[in-house]
């Protein structure tokens, strides 16, 4: 047995494991191979008909040559392949999966184009340098602007913590600013929110209600009424150890969210490796240098405490004004949500596509090898494995359009929050991500025409082209025209609606005029079978 043979894919292991098991279980049994020898006898009699026709037997010799050389090199030998998924969320990455007795043809193509693609992928991202967290050969399309929008959701886990911060924002934060000892601009635009509120709101004449577990565990609460200087103290170190313990529950999430499965998250070494991943992230979008990935999520998590208490804090003291703008920040921030889900899906669907071509291409390994059993050998070995070549050059077309869309999501997230997030661009943080998220997931559907255009000419791209700007080119006529002739309609609806048998000369019309003022109401007129004509009062007077 050969191999083993590498097979390179990004987020698909599973999937080709299940194909490669299932082709080697198909082309293993004896159904299969008699269904090579009805091929083979089918094309035996095409041999002979093509030899009386043509008086020579040079067509059927050259079938059989090839229909010999094809099963004894590419279905008789077997193989062992090694699927390494570079898309693997684990600190490390890069695990296999070893698949054995696979046909020796399909194990070595898909092995030299999938090698061949990933070699020029990393090539790539080699030449354009990107971080790990940009980089899509290590972990996808922007991931790391995903992972910024989806770290400005972490809260605190613990209720003892959430309802002891939230104490502490309504009575100590907002109440300091009501009393002119600290500005709600500071609070707004800091960098490190706790570190300001924690020392500046701390008159000896506030005080809040401070949440605890008790001796008996977490379901024996205590409550205590504390000055805000030293319940700070005490809060900071309840904080601290809530947010390293809810990172990791926090990761099995952003697994979940990320690459669709489940578990993980309860793997201390994988909450740290989302941490470093989280700083990393914050570095290269935000320009700045040694980003703790703990403090980040302290950030986001007192930002998102702020928010929540700033709503609880306005319908406690009856100012609708307040309240109007929290839930108006609340909805804004809904909203954004709903875009980047849109566009997250939007920038996964052509990597699916991919994963759905590469599966069925290998899939449809056995029916294929029986086609190339056929006289038509020569068509069906050049589509297949051609068609393997074209799934491969996608990779160095996602390093291109993965590094510009990260790099314009730091240009753009630096010019709204210049130095990270606070609570003032926390909601263009996310709109940012769901704007480049969105225009990527557009132009990724480009991938496979460019592809297309570079391996079978540039004839293919017209068709692109038309596609891609058939939708900007009839928004744009039809503004044109609205704006020529004048015709606005929006918004109109017209249903059911029947005209038959309509005329109108302009003789008789043409020197019609009337500009008096017409009110009609509770009347009714009409004519009788006899031709004349009556109105009825809304009295019942006819």
């Amino acid at each position: 047995m050969f191999g083993p043979y590498d097979i390179v894919t990004i987020g698909n292991a599973g999937m080709l494991r299940d194909v490669f098991d299932a082709v080697a279980a198909i082309m293993g049994g004896d159904d299969y191979a008699t269904s090579m020898v009805v091929v083979g006898l089918v094309g035996v009699l095409w041999g002979g008909v093509m030899s009386a026709v043509s008086n020579s037997l040079m067509t059927t010799t050259k079938w059989v040559l090839a229909m010999t050389v094809i099963t004894m090199a590419l279905f008789t030998p077997k193989a062992s392949v090694r699927i390494v998924d570079r898309l693997d969320f684990a600190p490390g990455g890069g695990s296999s999966i070893i698949v054995d007795n696979v046909p020796f043809g399909l194990a070595y193509f898909a092995h030299l184009t999938t090698s061949l693609g990933d070699r020029f992928t990393g090539l790539f991202e080699t030449t354009f340098s990107p971080p790990a967290v940009a980089s899509y050969q290590q972990n996808g399309m922007l991931y790391g602007a995903g992972l910024m929008a989806q770290a400005t959701k972490f809260e605190v886990q613990d209720n003892a913590v959430t309802e002891s911060l939230s104490s502490y924002m309504q009575n100590c934060v907002f109440y300091s600013v009501l009393q002119g000892r600290m500005r709600m601009d500071d609070v707004m635009r800091a960098e490190d929110m706790w570190q300001v509120v924690s020392t500046q709101a701390n008159a000896p004449s506030l005080s809040f209600v401070l949440t605890t577990e008790g001796t008996g565990g977490a379901s024996v609460i205590e409550r205590e009424i504390v000055t805000c200087e030293t319940g700070a103290i005490t809060l900071n170190d309840m904080l601290t150890d809530d947010i390293e313990a809810g990172s990791t529950g926090w990761a099995g999430r952003l697994k979940s969210w990320w690459d669709g499965t489940s578990g993980g998250g309860t793997d201390p070494t994988t909450s740290a490796f989302l941490a470093t991943q989280i700083g990393s992230s914050h570095d290269f979008l935000f320009g700045s240098s040694g980003a703790n990935g703990t403090e980040v999520l302290r950030q986001q998590a007192m930002i998102n405490a702020f928010i929540n208490s700033g709503k609880d804090f306005a319908g406690q003291t009856g100012n609708d004004a307040v309240m109007q703008e929290f839930v108006r920040v609340r909805t804004e921030k809904r909203a954004q949500e709903a875009y980047k889900f849109q566009g997250l899906q939007a920038q996964k669907w052509v990597p699916l596509l991919h994963s759905v071509f590469e599966l069925l291409y290998i899939a449809m390994f056995p029916i294929a090898f029986l086609l190339m059993l056929s006289p038509m050998y020569a068509t069906v070995l050049k589509g297949y494995f051609s068609g393997l070549v074209w799934l491969s050059s996608w990779g160095p077309c996602f390093v291109i359009l993965n590094t510009i869309m990260m790099r314009n999501a730091s240009v753009e997230m630096q010019g709204i929050c210049p130095t990270g997030v606070t609570v003032v661009c926390q909601l263009g943080v996310v709109s940012v991500e769901s704007q480049v998220s969105q225009m990527a997931g557009y132009l990724s559907m480009s991938v496979p025409f460019i592809t297309t255009g570079i391996m079978f000419g540039a004839g293919k791209l017209q068709g692109l082209a038309t596609s891609l700007l058939s939708v900007p080119q009839r928004a744009a006529a039809q503004g044109a025209e609205e704006l020529a002739t004048g015709n606005i309609s929006h918004g109109n609806l017209s249903f059911d609606n029947l005209s038959y048998g309509n005329q109108s000369h302009s003789s008789l019309s043409a020197y019609s005029y009337n500009d008096s003022i017409s009110t009609d109401m509770g009347r009714m007129s009409g004519h009788t079978a006899g031709g004349s004509g009556y109105n009825a009062s809304s009295s019942g007077e006819v």
